[in-house]
């Protein structure tokens, strides 16, 4: 299994309080499972921030299917990493 870093914007979909679809490179993808995600929120310190680890596949363009981890910062969503086999 192999790790990319990245640092890239993210526009995300969110249905009851989860991550549903994201937008990336043009493409959408379907987020199909979640795997893990951890919140950090402490208001004095202006710390506002998540972190999703999920299995998603692409929906448009190119067919990509893997687990990518995805972090909201203050409402900015970036991709920061994709993993693969």
């Amino acid at each position: 299994m192999w790790r990319r870093a990245y640092d890239e914007p993210v526009r995300v979909r969110m249905h009851e309080g989860g991550l549903t679809h994201f937008h990336w490179a043009d493409d959408l993808y379907e987020v199909t499972e979640l795997i893990k995600m951890v919140a950090v929120w402490h208001p004095r310190a202006r710390v506002e921030t998540q972190l999703w680890h999920v299995a998603a596949a692409a929906r448009t363009g190119t067919e990509r299917h893997g687990m990518y981890e995805i972090e909201c910062d203050h409402g900015n969503w970036r991709l920061v990493a994709m993993w693969g086999e």
